[in-house]
């Protein structure tokens, strides 16, 4: 038979047939409802379950293992009785949404996901919605019961079924009120996924326990505005929030104008984003009671944030001034620097890089630099020990061991000189403070309140989060997402008296400088950071002026939050050095790891390697003759300073090192520049300025 009929269809007992099968034969058990039922459950691969007629739970020991297919069926289902089916994996992911209030009934097409397997009775249409879910393997429930607070009593369930077993009641049997349990639709469950249809059912039980505490019909204005601030205070947009409140006021049994209610959410967004009174969490928590306003947030994961529990009531204020009294300077505290005067305690600082320029390796050798107390990479940085915690979101835990492993190498670093002040955790321990959905985005406070903890009990000085982008699951960029994001973090580092370092991508530049503008997606980020640290890769004419090779082994790092980058020459330097492990088991042939290593790096001195009395050459050489200060010129002075030098001026390198040279010379009065007429126009050429004595 066609086992998708239109959407709506009503089936009764005597419509439940199965594909065709031999006719009955004289002897053979009567073909009741619920063996009909049954035998068509089994076709579609779901695991049937007899229970005593017009009861709901089956008495047979052991039901939950018991297995019934087309060999067995009649012995189960030969006389009259009620169909279960066992919920979950052996019966294909079966999962049901059991809708037990009117208001659940009456709202559960406007928040569960559309399905073409539903049913019910005559006096409870449409009050189970059938899914197919991977729910039973990932979680340890065989159902999510939803209930009201004040009176306990079930709104909805989510039946899920998995090891702990679960089964419902289903067409082709009779419910304890006589009535007869029939499809409203006979199709097949539709599969969603288990996040979508335990948000959808958190949702719709948000709305509903709305419903029912939303009052008198003269008071439900109030109650209504309350939630409108709950709503968009959290983040959601005024659609949703129109809609929310809608649904919800039509399930009290009021009347549905989505218009008005549009036009209303519009207007308290105006006044929250113009700073005006807007009721939030306090006023619907007096209007609906505080159990019921706590339990609807938890479904909606909000987090009654600390702002929110002690909000005054109306009339009352609580908001004061402090007075400033000027204390003896020498009194107040200092700022709490913990390294290379860019982490401070209480603060969040941001490192900045396009991939692969090494700011995870950086940042790790940063974390044993400061866990040993000793300054490895030349910055300054402080000498006392610091306990630094690591939380590394894109390696797994064996690559973040050999790349710690490599850095101790390198720098000779043994357990001693780490003690236990050196934490990590890697991207298999997952870090996301947000939670998303259509409602928006929210912090997870349950991960950030137990991080918070765990960083007290730990003592951490200093939390290296890498990449941010991994730390959250909102839209980088939107602005309020993640100014809440970046806001949470620093309430992070001040609750637990550390630093924090937010690891951060670049957006795509090819080719350009790396500036705080740089940064990937919203600018709330940055904005929000104590210090943002620019980290820039050394470009191939910066290698030739330098005088290395492969450019790419080397970066520099600007930590100024204006980014006003100082010259190539004067910005802090750093290369990245292959380390090899040695890690090859004995008896075995095979190259190892080789893992790439930061360490401190000088851009060359361009009086390096020059000679005694060069100066005095210099000046010797330049004043026999008239030489440009221009070097483009064919008469340009550095030719005449690289011959007496030895310094080749032909290639980039070269002519770095002597306009250096020549500068410097200049600001020092060796040299000077004087304008000269030259073929009718007036240029600058050099001559000695003060002979060189010393």
């Amino acid at each position: 038979m066609d086992r998708k009929p239109e959407r709506g269809t009503q089936l009764t007992l005597t419509d439940q047939t199965t594909e065709a099968r031999p006719a009955p034969q004289p002897g053979d058990p009567p073909q009741t409802p619920a063996l009909l039922a049954a035998r068509d459950y089994i076709d579609r691969g779901w695991q049937p379950i007899p229970i005593p007629l017009k009861e709901k739970r089956p008495t047979i020991t052991g039901w939950p293992h018991l297995e019934i297919d087309e060999s067995n069926v009649e012995q189960f289902f030969s006389g009259p009785c009620n169909v279960g089916v066992i919920l979950g994996a052996v019966s294909e992911g079966l999962t049901d949404v059991d809708l037990d209030c009117d208001e659940a009934v009456r709202l559960a097409a406007r928040f569960l996901p559309a399905t073409e397997a539903i049913f019910g009775r005559a006096s409870k249409r449409r009050s189970h919605y059938l899914y197919s879910t991977d729910l039973a393997s990932t979680y340890d429930k065989a159902e999510i019961k939803f209930t009201d607070p004040t009176d306990n009593k079930t709104l909805l369930e989510l039946r899920i079924g998995g090891e702990k077993a679960a089964q419902t009641v289903f067409p082709g049997s009779i419910h304890q009120t006589s009535e007869v349990i029939e499809w409203d639709a006979h199709g097949d469950p539709e599969p969603v996924s288990s996040s979508e249809l335990v948000d959808a059912c958190n949702h719709l039980a948000a709305a509903v326990l709305t419903a029912r505490h939303f009052g008198e019909p003269g008071a439900r204005n109030d109650c209504r505005m309350a939630l409108h601030g709950l709503l968009l205070r959290h983040g959601w947009t005024i659609e949703n929030t129109a809609q929310f409140a809608g649904l919800a006021m039509l399930a009290a049994g009021g009347e549905e104008d989505p218009a008005q209610r549009l036009s209303e959410a519009r207007s308290t967004a105006d006044k929250l984003n113009a700073g005006g009174h807007v009721y939030g969490f306090p006023k619907f928590a007096e209007l609906v009671g505080d159990k019921v306003a706590r339990r609807i947030c938890a479904w909606l994961d909000f987090s009654v944030t600390e702002v929110e529990q002690i909000a005054p009531t109306e009339g009352q204020v609580s908001i004061r001034p402090n007075v400033f009294f000027l204390p003896d300077p020498k009194t107040i505290p200092p700022r709490q620097w913990l390294y290379d005067h860019r982490l401070i305690r209480g603060a969040v600082s941001v490192t900045l890089a396009p991939g692969g320029v090494g700011k995870s390796a950086l940042t790790m050798a940063e974390a044993l630099a400061m866990a040993t107390g000793r300054d490895l990479l030349q910055t300054g940085g402080r000498s006392d020990p610091l306990r630094v915690w690591v939380w590394n979101l894109e390696d797994p835990e064996d690559e973040l061991i050999r790349r710690f492993a490599a850095i101790c190498l390198h720098f000779e670093i043994d357990n001693d000189d780490i003690d236990d002040r050196l934490l990590f955790n890697s991207v298999d321990d997952r870090l996301v403070i947000t939670h998303t959905d259509r409602a928006g985005t929210t912090i997870l406070e349950p991960i950030v309140s137990e991080l918070v903890e765990r960083l007290k009990q730990e003592r951490v000085d200093v939390l290296i989060v890498d990449p941010f982008v991994s730390c959250h699951d909102g839209a980088e960029n939107d602005n309020m997402v993640i100014d809440r994001v970046a806001k949470t973090w620093s309430r992070v580092a001040i609750k637990a008296g550390c630093a924090v370092e937010l690891v951060h991508h670049t957006r795509k530049l090819n080719g350009g400088t790396v500036t705080t503008e740089a940064a990937r997606g919203a600018s709330a980020l940055t904005n929000a950071a104590r210090s943002v640290r620019a980290l820039n890769q050394m470009t191939e004419a910066e290698a030739a002026n330098a005088g290395v090779d492969n450019h790419r082994r080397y970066f520099r790092a600007v930590n100024d939050k204006a980014n006003l980058a100082p010259p190539a020459d004067a910005s802090v330097w750093f290369e990245l050095e292959s380390v090899y492990l040695g890690n090859v088991p004995d008896g075995q042939i095979g190259l190892g790891d080789s893992v790439g290593v930061v360490k401190p790096w000088a851009w060359p001195c361009a009086t390096d390697g020059l000679p005694p009395g060069a100066i005095l050459t210099v000046q010797k050489a330049l004043a026999g003759g008239s030489y440009r200060e221009n070097a483009q010129a064919n008469d340009w002075a550095g030719f005449e300073v690289g011959r007496v030098l030895g310094i080749a001026t032909a290639d980039k390198a070269g002519q770095y090192k002597v306009k250096k040279l020549i500068r410097g010379w200049v600001e020092g009065g060796v040299l000077k520049v004087v304008r000269r007429q030259h073929d009718g126009k007036s240029v600058p050429f050099l001559e000695v300025d003060e002979w060189f004595t010393n």
